[in-house]
């Protein structure tokens, strides 16, 4: 349990520093947004919204784990929860179906948009190219693992 503990405390720390950097970005862009805007104000607004929000969810996420380290029932429900080998399968065929089908969307959105523009298709190749090889590292990093 203490091993649970120590890694409940990274994921905080490690979230406490994105937040701290995703701050850091939303007062840089709030300081400066005379020259970040000029044409484009619709998407500075967008992300600035987006920043909040994420700043919103991970700020959720960091005040559940402070509220797990603190109460030993909640820390001993989610090492169980974690270490639950159902839900363990859940999630990796959750995630491989996924992944599958943005592959998929991917390459019907590349057919289809290659006949008005070569430049955007080209950016769809090189996406799926990307998912395709971030897939195979995964394979073979898990089939050595397991």
């Amino acid at each position: 349990m203490k091993e649970f503990k120590i890694k409940v405390k990274n994921r905080m720390i490690f979230l406490l520093i994105v937040v701290i950097a995703l701050g850091v970005v939303l007062g840089y862009s709030l300081s400066n947004r005379d020259s970040l805007i000029d044409n484009n104000s619709h998407i500075f607004v967008r992300q600035v919204g987006f920043i909040c929000g994420m700043l919103a969810v991970l700020l959720v996420k960091l005040s559940r784990s402070y509220t797990t380290l603190r109460d030993s029932r909640k820390l001993e429900r989610a090492y169980i929860q974690e270490n639950d080998e159902r839900m363990k399968l859940i999630i990796r065929d959750t995630s491989t179906v996924t992944l599958t089908l943005i592959l998929a969307c991917l390459a019907m959105s590349m057919v289809f948009s290659s006949f008005y523009s070569s430049e955007l298709a080209q950016g769809f190749w090189y996406s799926i190219l990307i998912s395709i090889i971030i897939m195979i590292i995964t394979y073979l990093f898990f089939n050595k693992k397991y």
